[in-house]
């Protein structure tokens, strides 16, 4: 960075400590993304990639891993159009072993979409960290519902490549907690047809209509944007 070739890009502060290197090689743009000691090097080009790592490799002692496969517990399948499909299969079949569930058969809706859990009644978790254990990343929790068979898929689009449309959608209920009538909040968020980033959370406040709830359902995703 001393010759001003990479630039760091500033995450969210709720974000985890993970840093993006954004930088030019020959002509091509180049993103390095650093989580402690696992790093992914992203570009068109395949020597613009391997010159590189080999240019860390002369700073600090390196493992070259191949082509992505597995990081952070999310698997990396290429597709055949140049797209890339991130599942959690590995970490998904893990957990159902911890829970005693291999074998059971598929469901698609174990339980009904507009059941309203209550903290008063009903029984108890013969194991509560098993529990917990499947909620220990919250980027894991969020991405049990719709990538355990299919995955994200990020697809290769066609035309102008300067075009980097953003699309976005937001929603929320209204006083959905029975306990405590707080609204939860969604929102999802696409570059080009690329699903880059999605939440739902319980609202900090209970909304005094359903106009208010969409409002911070709405603030949280602008937040996001920014």
């Amino acid at each position: 960075m001393k010759n001003n070739t990479w630039k760091l890009v500033q995450l969210p502060p709720n974000r985890r400590a993970i840093g993006i290197f954004v930088g030019n090689l020959n002509g091509a743009k180049i993103f390095v993304l650093v989580y402690v000691d696992d790093i992914i090097v992203i570009g068109k080009s395949e020597d613009t990639i391997k010159q590189v790592i080999k240019q860390l490799n002369a700073k600090f002692s390196l493992k070259d891993m191949g082509s992505l496969h597995y990081f952070l517990g999310i698997q990396v399948s290429k597709t055949s159009n140049g797209g890339l499909i991130l599942t959690q299969q590995k970490y998904i079949k893990e957990l159902m072993r911890k829970a005693n569930m291999v074998g059971c058969s598929p469901y698609h809706t174990p339980l009904p979409s507009t059941i309203k859990l209550s903290t008063c009644g009903g029984a108890k978790f013969d194991d509560p960290a098993l529990y917990r254990m499947s909620l220990e990343n919250g980027e894991k929790g969020a991405s049990l519902n719709g990538m355990a068979s299919y995955g994200l898929q990020l697809k290769k689009e066609h035309g102008s490549q300067s075009s980097m449309r953003i699309t976005t959608y937001c929603d929320s209920d209204w006083a959905g907690d029975p306990d405590d009538k707080k609204s939860t909040s969604g929102y999802c968020v696409f570059l080009r047809s690329n699903l880059v980033s999605w939440a739902s959370k319980k609202q900090t406040a209970v909304a005094r209509s359903s106009t208010e709830a969409e409002y911070r359902s709405m603030a949280d995703l602008i937040a996001e944007l920014i």
